[in-house]
Parts: C-alpha cells; sequence; structure tokens
C-alpha cells in the first residue's frame, strides 16, 4: 500500500527547515560575557563591594570599557574603567564599590553595568538591585540659639530648621514652648512635610506679655515629632534676650528671693455647697519693691452663709532687707510642738547665708481678726538657730519651743538638736533629740518626756538601704505624742534584669495625757519582700511578692462586746501580691493589675479565713480606667464596721472610677473630669462625679469651673435620709500680675553711656561720638544703647556688677566692674577699634588614593589665645570660613582637631598672628589631610 504525501504538506517543512538553518548562521554565538555580584562588607552598610566577572571566549583579546549606571542617591566611588583588556580565552575581575548616600530612596534601587567595545557598542548589559532600607533620621536645629527684642510691641519670630536626612517623605510637627506668668508653658505647634534630603524651616511668632519683658532673658523650649503617633525625634531650645535700653533687675535668677514661694496674683471666687450655703473667697500675693528691701503680701479671707464676719487666715505682711526678715499676721510654724496662730516673727541670716536664727511670738486664734482677746486661747514662743545653712551635707539645728496650751491646761518647754551629715559615697544620716518638760497647772503635775529620731539613706555593694526611726514617750507633748516608729527597707539587683526588694514597718501608738483620760493604744507591723522580673519584648512586666501584716487595738473593744479596755484586740494576715503591668509598644495603652490574696485571722474568728484584693488601672492617652474589688477587711477597722450585720459579716468593697484630662484650643482650655462609685459597709452605694475647667485666654489672667456631684446611701447613713445628695460648684478668675522678683537688697539706678573713643584717651571729647544701638551685657541682662549712647539699669542691688560690651562693627571694650554703692551710680564705656582675623580650611583630598569621609565645612572650630589665655571660640560657615573681632595684640589660633571629620587631621593646628586696628589679618589657610587607603592585593581565581 502505498502513502500519498500532499505536495502542500512537502512544501511547508521545507520552507521552516530554510528558515531555522537560517536563523542558526545569523544568531551570534556570545564570545564576550559578563557577570556582576555583591559581595559581603561587614560594617559598612552604605558601601557595596561589586565584583564584575569578564570572560572573554574568543581567540583574540578583548578590549573595551565598562560603565555603571546608579539610580538618585547612590556613587559610583570607584569611577567607571575606561580601558578593559581580558586576554583571549581568559577571564578578569574587576572590583567596585557603590555608595548608598542619603538622598537614595527606600526600596529595591536598579544598578546598570554595561560592557562596550572600542567602538562603544554594547557588548554585555546586566542589573544588580539593592534593597535599600527605610531611613527616617531627621535633625531639628535653631537658626538663631539667641534672639535679641529691644522695640515693644513687635512680635517675636522663632525660626528653626527640619532636615530630613532620610530617604522617605515625612510628617513633621514642631511644638513652641513659650514660658507663661503662671510658671508654666504655652505650646503651639506648626505641622508640615519634608522631604528626604531636603531642610524645612518652621517659624512661630508671638506677642511677648509683659511678665516676660519682665525678665533679662526666657527660653522658648521646641521639640519635633514625626507622623501621626508624633514621635519625638528632636529638641532644642532659643534664648530670647531683653535688649532694650532701660530695664529693671530681676532677683530670680540670684537666689535671693529666698522667703518667695508662688508667684503674684489675685484669685476671686465663689462657692455653693447646698442648702443655702454660699462662700466668698479672695486669696492674693504680691511684693511692693522699695529703694531697700521690698514689702511681702499674701491674704487669705473668706465668708460663709450665716457669718456675721469674715475669716482672715494665711495672712500676713513681711519685710526684708539684706539677711533679715520681719512678718507680722498669721504664722505657721511646723514645728515639732506645732505653733498656729496671729502673731510675728523675725529672721536673720548673715551674708553667705550660712548661719541663721529666727525668733517667733504667736497666739493660738486661727482668725486674723478674731473679736477674742489677744492670747486667751493661749501662746507660744520659738527660737531656732542654723549652723551650715548653705551646706546640707553638714548642718546642726537647735530649737526651743514654749506652748501655753489652753486646751490640755498645760504649759510645755521642748529644747531640741538636729545634725544631718553627709558622708561616704551616697551616704546621708539625721538625727534628732527632744527633751521636755510639761506644767499640768490643773492637776498641778510635772512631767519630762523626750523624742528621739533617726534616718539614713545609703548603698553598700550594690544593696540599697533606707531606715527611719522614732520614738517618743507617752507624755511627750509633740504632734507625735506615745509613739514609736520604725521602717526599714532595702532593695538589691540579682542580676541585670530582676530586682529583690523589702520592707519593714513598725508602728506602735500609746499616747497619756494628765488632763484627759487617754488609755488608747495600737500596734501595727507589716513586712514586705518581692522580686521585680524584667520588662519583656511584648511591654509585659510582673513581680511577685509576700506580705505579713498584724494589727492590735484596743479602740474596737465595744463593738466586739470586749469591756476590758487593757485587752487589745488582734488580727494577723498573711498574703501573696502579684502585679502585671503592660505598656503597648506605641506608648498609647498602659495597665497596671494588682492581686493581693491570703489568709486572715480576725479576733472575733476561731479560723482563718480568705482575703482577696483585685485592683486593675487602664490608661490610653489622656484617659484612664481603674477598678478595685476587695474581700475580707484589711484593718480592724473594717471589719468592725459589718459587726451590725448579723447574716452576712464579711467586709466588700467595690471602687469604680474613671478620669480624663485634657487641653483645647491651642492648650488654652484644661479639662480635668471623671465619674466614680463606691460600694461597701461604710458608705454604701455612692456615685460621684467632677468636673474641673480652666480658660487661659491670655497670660495675665485665667477662669476656673469646678463641680461635684455625690448621692449618698441612706441605708448607710440615715442622718442624710433628706440631704442625700450634694452638688458643690466653684467658679473664679486668676489676676496674674507682674512676675518680676524684688532683690532684698539697698538699690541703685545705674546709667552707662557708652561713646566711641576716637582719639583713645578714653575721655568723652573732641571727635568722639556716642555709640546708638550698640550691645551691652550688664549682670545677666543684655542691653542696646538708646540714641544718645545710654542704657538705665533701674533697681540694682548694692554691690559689684560686670559691664561686658559686645565686639561689633569694629570697635571693642575691655570688661570692667562697676562698684554699686549709692543710690544712683554712673559710668562710661569707651569704644576703641578693634581688628579682624580671617581665616578658612583646604581639604588635601586624592580622589583615587584617599578614602571616603564625610566632608564638613561648617562647624570646624578654632580656639584663640592671648598669653597662653583663652580668649574666645569660633567656628567656620559652610564655605570653610571663619572670622573674629580682636583687639589689637598677638594671639594664637589653634584647631581644635576634635571637629574634624573622622579619617582627617591637620599637621600645623596653631599658627601666630598680629592683630592691628582697623585691618583685616588673613591667615593661611589650615591644610585638612585626608587618609590615604590602604592598598590590598587581592587574586581571583574561576
Amino acid at each position: 500500500m502505498s502513502l500519498a504525501v500532499p505536495g502542500n504538506i512537502i512544501l511547508f517543512f521545507g520552507v521552516l527547515c530554510f528558515a531555522w538553518h537560517s536563523q542558526a548562521q545569523n544568531t551570534p554565538v556570545p564570545t564576550v560575557s559578563m557577570q556582576v555580584k555583591s559581595m559581603p562588607n561587614a560594617g559598612k552598610n552604605t558601601i557595596s563591594d561589586i565584583l564584575v566577572a569578564v570572560e572573554n571566549m574568543q581567540t583574540s583579546d578583548f578590549s573595551g570599557s565598562l560603565k555603571v549606571r546608579v539610580p538618585a542617591g547612590f556613587r559610583n566611588i570607584s569611577g567607571d574603567l575606561p580601558d578593559i583588556t581580558v586576554p583571549a580565552g581568559e577571564k578578569r575581575f574587576f572590583p567596585l564599590k557603590i555608595l548608598s548616600g542619603g538622598g537614595a530612596r527606600a526600596g529595591d534601587a536598579k544598578i546598570e553595568f554595561l560592557l562596550l567595545d572600542q567602538e562603544s557598542k554594547i557588548v554585555s548589559v546586566e542589573n544588580l538591585y539593592q534593597t535599600v532600607p527605610e531611613n527616617n533620621v531627621l535633625r531639628l536645629s535653631s537658626q538663631l540659639p539667641i534672639l535679641y527684642y529691644n522695640t515693644p510691641g513687635d512680635s517675636i519670630a522663632v525660626e528653626v530648621m527640619v532636615s530630613n536626612l532620610g530617604n522617605t517623605r515625612q510628617q513633621v510637627h514642631v511644638v513652641f514652648g513659650i514660658p507663661a506668668a503662671v510658671g508654666g508653658n504655652n505650646f503651639f505647634e506648626r505641622q508640615g512635610m519634608v522631604a528626604p534630603q531636603q531642610d524645612s524651616v518652621f517659624v512661630f511668632r508671638f506677642l511677648p506679655g509683659k511678665a516676660l519683658l519682665s525678665d533679662p532673658e526666657f527660653t522658648v523650649n521646641i521639640s519635633g515629632m514625626r507622623g501621626q503617633e508624633k514621635e519625638l525625634f528632636g529638641h532644642t531650645a532659643v534664648i530670647v534676650r531683653n535688649t532694650s535700653s532701660s530695664q529693671q533687675y530681676n532677683a530670680a535668677e540670684t537666689g535671693y528671693f529666698e522667703s518667695f514661694s508662688g508667684y503674684n496674683h489675685l484669685a476671686v471666687s465663689y462657692r455653693n455647697s447646698g442648702m443655702n450655703t454660699d462662700l466668698y473667697q479672695v486669696v492674693g500675693s504680691g511684693t511692693v519693691d522699695l529703694p531697700a528691701g521690698f514689702l511681702s503680701l499674701r491674704g487669705n479671707i473668706y465668708k460663709t452663709t450665716g457669718q456675721s464676719s469674715p475669716v482672715v487666715s494665711g495672712t500676713y505682711a513681711g519685710y526684708r532687707l539684706n539677711g533679715t526678715e520681719l512678718r507680722v499676721g498669721n504664722i505657721s510654724q511646723p514645728l515639732e510642738l506645732s505653733l498656729f496662730g496671729r502673731g510675728a516673727t523675725l529672721s536673720m541670716t548673715d551674708a553667705e547665708r550660712n548661719k541663721s536664727l529666727e525668733v517667733g511670738f504667736i497666739d493660738q486664734n486661727f482668725n486674723l481678726i478674731e473679736p477674742n482677746a489677744f492670747l486667751r486661747e493661749g501662746y507660744g514662743v520659738y527660737a531656732r538657730g542654723i549652723l551650715g545653712r548653705s551646706t546640707p551635707g553638714k548642718q546642726w539645728t537647735t530649737t526651743y519651743i514654749f506652748k501655753e496650751d489652753r486646751l490640755e491646761q498645760a504649759r510645755h518647754h521642748v529644747l531640741g538638736t538636729e545634725a544631718v551629715k553627709m558622708f561616704g559615697k551616697g551616704w546621708y544620716a539625721m538625727a534628732k533629740l527632744f527633751g521636755a518638760t510639761s506644767q499640768y497647772y490643773e492637776t498641778d503635775t510635772d512631767q519630762s518626756s523626750f523624742a528621739m529620731e533617726g534616718n539614713y539613706t545609703g548603698a553598700l555593694s550594690g544593696l540599697k538601704l533606707s531606715g527611719n526611726y522614732f520614738y517618743s514617750t507617752p507624755y511627750f507633748p509633740g504632734n507625735r505624742r506615745g509613739m514609736l516608729q520604725l521602717r526599714q527597707s532595702f532593695s538589691t539587683r540579682l542580676n541585670k534584669e530582676r530586682e529583690l526588694s523589702g520592707n519593714v514597718f513598725v508602728s506602735n501608738y500609746f499616747p497619756k495625757s494628765h488632763t484627759y483620760n487617754m488609755n488608747v493604744f495600737s500596734r501595727n507591723t507589716r513586712a514586705d519582700i518581692g522580686i521585680r522580673f524584667p520588662l519583656s519584648r511584648s511591654g509585659t512586666n510582673f513581680g511577685v511578692g509576700y506580705q505579713y501584716q498584724a494589727e492590735s487595738s484596743n479602740s474596737y473593744n465595744i463593738l466586739f462586746g470586749v469591756n476590758d479596755a487593757d485587752q487589745a484586740l488582734r488580727m494577723d494576715v498573711h498574703r501573696l501580691v502579684e502585679s502585671l503591668m503592660w505598656v503597648s509598644p506605641d506608648q498609647k495603652h498602659s495597665m497596671i493589675m494588682d492581686v493581693e490574696n491570703g489568709l486572715v485571722h480576725y479576733p472575733d474568728r476561731k479560723k482563718p479565713e480568705l482575703q482577696f484584693k483585685i485592683s486593675n488601672i487602664y490608661n490610653y492617652k489622656w484617659m484612664s480606667l481603674s477598678a478595685t474589688y476587695q474581700y475580707g477587711g484589711y484593718f480592724l477597722s473594717e471589719h468592725a464596721s459589718t459587726i451590725r450585720y448579723e447574716n452576712e459579716r464579711d467586709f466588700r468593697r467595690f471602687v469604680l472610677s474613671w478620669s480624663m484630662g485634657h487641653r483645647f484650643f491651642s492648650e488654652k482650655l484644661a479639662v480635668n473630669s471623671g465619674l466614680g462609685y463606691i460600694d461597701d459597709f461604710r458608705t454604701g452605694k455612692t456615685p460621684s462625679a467632677f468636673l474641673n475647667l480652666k480658660y487661659t485666654p491670655a497670660q495675665s489672667y485665667s477662669l476656673y469651673l469646678n463641680a461635684s456631684w455625690f448621692h449618698y446611701d441612706t441605708d448607710m447613713m440615715p442622718s442624710l435620709m433628706y440631704n442625700n445628695t450634694m452638688m458643690i460648684v466653684e467658679g473664679g478668675i486668676v489676676f496674674n500680675l507682674e512676675g518680676r522678683k524684688p532683690s532684698p537688697k539697698k538699690k541703685s539706678k545705674v546709667t552707662v553711656m557708652v561713646y566711641y573713643d576716637k582719639n583713645a584717651n578714653n575721655i568723652f571729647d573732641g571727635e568722639d561720638e556716642v555709640a546708638q544701638d550698640y550691645l551691652i551685657v550688664m549682670g545677666n541682662a543684655s542691653f542696646m544703647t538708646d540714641r544718645e549712647g545710654k542704657i538705665y539699669y533701674n533697681k540694682v542691688p548694692f554691690g559689684d556688677i560686670k559691664i561686658a560690651p559686645v565686639i561689633q562693627q569694629g570697635w571693642f571694650a575691655s570688661e570692667q566692674n562697676v562698684i554699686v554703692g549709692g543710690y544712683h551710680t554712673y559710668a562710661e564705656v569707651p569704644l576703641h577699634r578693634n581688628g579682624t582675623v580671617s581665616g578658612k580650611i583646604r581639604y588635601d583630598f586624592d580622589a583615587h588614593k584617599s578614602v571616603d569621609i564625610k566632608w564638613k565645612g561648617a562647624g570646624i572650630t578654632f580656639d584663640i589665645y592671648q598669653d597662653g589665655q583663652w580668649i574666645q571660640r569660633v567656628t567656620t560657615d559652610d564655605s570653610g570660613s571663619f572670622m573674629a573681632f580682636l583687639p589689637t595684640g598677638k594671639y594664637s589660633v589653634r584647631l581644635r582637631t576634635d571637629s574634624l571629620p573622622e579619617d582627617s587631621s591637620c599637621a600645623d593646628p596653631t599658627q601666630e598672628i598680629e592683630v592691628i586696628s582697623g585691618k583685616i589679618m588673613a591667615l593661611p589657610a589650615y591644610i585638612i589631610q585626608v587618609r590615604k587607603k590602604k592598598v590590598q592585593v587581592k587574586r581571583f581565581g574561576e
């Protein structure tokens, strides 16, 4: 059987074979190939070592070149290879270095390698992809770290620069903190986007208030934050100096104003507590500056519904001159035997403020305008002397107190001493000893007593120790009568991550009196020991401990049916304490949970019973939620509150609260609010709420409104049956007065005239001219001279004050000390011409032989000396140049090598120069050598 093949099929296969044969003849066989490989380079993340292999499979030598195309932000350090020769049948390796600069964008970057022949035709192309990690480094810097302000009514512009040194576009928040008159800060925010490797300038303008301008200078704090999460990346500060030609002295910076507390203010408020109970109150403080010393005033006056006359408390007038101060009015002395009431005190401190003596006389009337006769409620006298007041590490105090106590019908004399000592490495110790005699004239009894106290802190071989110990006899008339208190604490690290701590506290109370029957005593003991584990990567921290508590007292005998007053009821508790803390990675969320559980033995129970408490606090940004549940009384008083319940004798308490605090409307409105709920055997079910608002539209005043609400459980508090809801509302306005603080010394008005002394005879005559708008620093204040070349410094305390002209406009003057000894002081500052010194740096760099460095033009520092004494410091600008203005004379200009870039040095860092008045003296360029590369020969094989 024969098979016939159609002719068209034969024709198709013939054409296909011919096309394949022709294509095979026309396709070139690769004769020169190239391979590119990235080599590991430990320690240099920005530099990549590239190895290029070129293989010549021809029968003749290959000559050509290698070009590298890099994306933006990359640089071929090695450069292109213009002359490559590979012998026939061989393979050659060519190392290259690619630098990934700060401008390289994050992500995958393509680097293209082109192998060209001698006619610049492409022989081979290879691509290498480099992964650039994200870099979000930002830098915050001030354009001018010091600003001068001398025109009242003009605004101040604070400029800062944010430099994006990374490779991604970033959102930036810049917050400016302006000091407020009330001692806080007003915060203002500016936002913007900063492109990679770009700088953006943020400007904030504000009009300073009178309180700010009363200070010679103030600081504007600036913080930079990135992204919506507002992560902090930098902080800087700008000092604003008041350079007005006329200023007043401010003692706040000198430490003279020791007795000043708070700020000059006046507050007026109204409060309503329900049931037609109203209260009107005025609170204020202020100072009156005098030519010699100053007056200080403080007042607190209030009146409630039903009062025939107001109550004046916390009110006094004081006068201070140098180290002596006299106060008259309400006096409060929290001594070992406290004295409160109307009276007067006189304190004296030596010029070195190292020794002081204070005496006072006080009656026992709380109200300054009380109509009762003077001394009717008794009186007190005290004297206290201190040695080593300015050296807290070595101080000795002696105190005497006399008090006629009409309530106890006794006269008490107390004499005591106190010693403070710091020694060794971080050790501190304090000891007190008081002796007393009491005359009980109602019972005709004399009683001697004493008290002693000591405490210390220190560390010994990694063990931190602290202790406090106090004991007083039962009849000691002080604030802590008949008391024994012992507290000892320790903490140590078991290793770098775990900390062991412990605490023991003992408190016994056993007061006695010859006037009253005081058969009361109690004993409390508590011991804690625990270990805390480190914060884990998930943000959790865990601690566990043991706690022992014992309490005994006769205060609750009647409730438990015990008639013997000398018998003490006792409870003992053993607890395990566990704590867990968690913080989210973004710092927005946090939680603290404490669990206490154990066994308690109550005085009226035969067997130990279960007791526990669970507490949890959760915080989110500016909100907080807490909850506590307690089962079992933790103290005798809590357990005794359940006595009247026959069916349910186990103490329970549930506490729930929510609170928030935030500022709105550019930080002007502060809102604090909260809700609460308590359910226990003492108060029953009691919900509550509060709201506090404070609005500060200006630095000179603020408004506030406080409100609180309570609803009491009448089943637990029958006395409130007809008034079980209480609403308290309080509102007021606070005026912030001048913030300048006066000096307690005698004061003078200092006038200084500044002029150009053209004939250099230090006398204002002939062709001399007044120096207008010239900057002068006097003490801590800066001034700009007026049209007459004068500055005025008012209320300067007697003593020495330094005048330091700032070199400018080719003129200078030496510093001088002016003796301020009268109520009017006059001084002159003659200005003389100075010379100018200029210099620059120049790098000695070979692109092929020198190592790659981080180039630096600005910030190279030079120190200038004269006769071996340091004069001033200057730095280079972006062009590497610097300039200094100096009086005539010979100087040494020394380059600080620690300010040079890494891998660079200067062989001759010091140069000598003579400055001539009115001329610019140029220094030879400082040559900066860049370290040469170390050549390493590598042999490559296939």
